[in-house]
């Protein structure tokens, strides 16, 4: 989106998509993602591409005739509307209606739909514009966009008035790592992947990341400063949604410090079995902020799922920094770097690496490699035999068998014994039909190193 001296990046595809609707005479779009994603951004930037006249405006948490005049006043300026005009009715219905009577090309934003909701029935304000998106905008191209993900997604439900009306649907992610890297392009592999793993991929963030310093001096300046609004964002903004914010902080905190499987989190949320931690963890699901996954080989099964928190922002707050909040009020910025990250940030940072890896090569599926791939992530295994259990980190699922992957962030080049130990340990698993084995090594291998059908580097990873 916008990085530190205002160029647009990322999201050309996106983008496109975008301006090919908005060039239609007559369309209606809906963009949401979570807060602070990208989607203004995105919008103005296709504005800003489109060449005809738009308005962008942002919905307030007020009556609909309070946000009807204010969208006109916003017409008015930009020029779309003569000064002096005035509506007898204050409904978007009415407003729409005049606009398109104009009989000229326009964009229109409504950002923040969510809150014409919050002061007028939802299915009131839904029907409201079926009825202006299937009648009144011949000459306006529309955008619906908001933060609220439930709300939004509710638009695009069969039993929504607006099911159907859109042309285009956009739900914008956060940037991997190797898009988020473009915000840090002169960084080696191994800081670029460092950022990621600790600011993850929040243009709002990436935006606020001082290119020039290094991984220390931006957690320091960005997360350890009391003034800090990417602290804020990771502690408030990101939550500001839910309705038990201290019940999510809670949980949160836990998955934050290793507990991911359903019973470990419940004997700290819901210890007497309530039902309480699923209308916790419901919610955070769907706003994207915890993902429940499986392992490729169990999908579905219970007993092997496991949560985690998807935002690397957010984990970085909730391993490191929510634990000590009193003591962090007291300490220097750099002393508590020294006390409470330092110690435990190479053993994060390599934890993290593992799903910059499942990224990796799913970008090289879809560029057309690892033929034959099903499906990408972690592998459960069972050896009765050996007596062992445990989970491979990246795994590629095939119909003859399973890739595996090691993915290794070590400070130099992995050697002929680390492969040696990992790939002997891989068969000697019964059970594992093994089709290739390889590593992602962020900073390569020694010269020697041979025996392996995948060798990526960091090089390979950011190319």
């Amino acid at each position: 989106m916008t990085s530190n001296n205002h160029r647009f990046i990322g999201r050309e595809k996106q983008l496109k998509s975008l301006l090919d609707q908005l060039k239609k005479r007559s369309s209606a779009t809906i963009v949401y993602g979570k807060r602070k994603v990208g989607k203004t951004t995105l919008i103005l930037e296709a504005f800003a591409r489109l060449g005809k006249p738009f308005v962008y405006y942002e919905c307030v948490k007020d009556t609909e005739e309070a946000n009807v005049e204010s969208l006109l006043n916003e017409c008015k300026r930009v020029g779309v509307v003569p000064g002096q005009f005035g509506l007898g009715r204050k409904t978007f219905l009415d407003l729409f209606q005049y606009l398109d009577s104009l009989g000229k090309p326009l964009a229109i934003a409504i950002d923040e739909y969510p809150y014409l909701r919050e002061f007028a029935p939802a299915e009131t304000v839904d029907s409201s514009f079926q009825k202006i998106i299937d009648n009144h905008i011949t000459n306006v191209s529309l955008v619906l966009s908001g933060s609220h993900m439930a709300i939004m997604k509710s638009l695009l439900r069969e039993d929504n008035a607006l099911y159907g009306r859109f042309g285009l649907n956009l739900f914008l992610q956060e940037f991997d790592y190797h898009d988020a890297s473009l915000f840090y392009p002169d960084k080696t592999p191994y800081e670029k992947a460092g950022f990621y793993a600790v600011f993850g991929g929040s243009p709002y963030v990436l935006s606020a990341i001082d290119p020039d310093k290094g991984l220390r001096e931006n957690i320091v300046g960005l997360l350890l400063s009391q003034d800090s609004v990417i602290s804020l964002y990771a502690s408030s903004l990101l939550l500001s949604e839910v309705g038990n914010k201290a019940q999510s902080e809670r949980l949160l905190s836990c998955l934050g410090n290793g507990k991911k499987r359903y019973g470990e989190l419940e004997e700290t949320i819901d210890p007497r079995r309530t039902g309480n931690l699923a209308r916790i963890i419901n919610p955070l699901i769907g706003m994207g902020l915890i993902g429940k996954q499986y392992p490729i080989n169990r999908p579905g099964d219970p007993r092997k799922a496991f949560y985690c928190i998807e935002d690397n922002l957010l984990r970085f707050y909730y391993t490191f920094l929510h634990p000590h909040r009193s003591p962090l009020a007291l300490y220097d910025p750099d002393k508590a770097y020294e006390v409470f990250i330092e110690p435990g940030l190479a053993q994060y940072l390599s934890r993290r690496f593992e799903g910059i890896a499942r990224q990796f090569v799913w970008r090289r599926i879809n560029a057309g490699e690892f033929v034959g791939a099903l499906d990408v992530g972690t592998y459960y295994y069972d050896d009765p035999v050996a007596r062992k259990n445990g989970e491979f980190d990246v795994a590629v699922l095939r119909g003859d068998g399973v890739d595996i992957i090691e993915a290794k962030y070590w400070s130099k080049p992995v050697d002929k014994q680390e492969v040696h130990r990992e790939k002997g340990q891989i068969l000697a698993i019964k059970e594992l039909a093994v089709a290739k084995i390889g590593f992602v090594s962020i900073n390569g291998f020694d010269a020697d190193v041979t025996g392996l059908d995948y060798m990526f580097d960091g090089d390979d990873l950011y190319r």
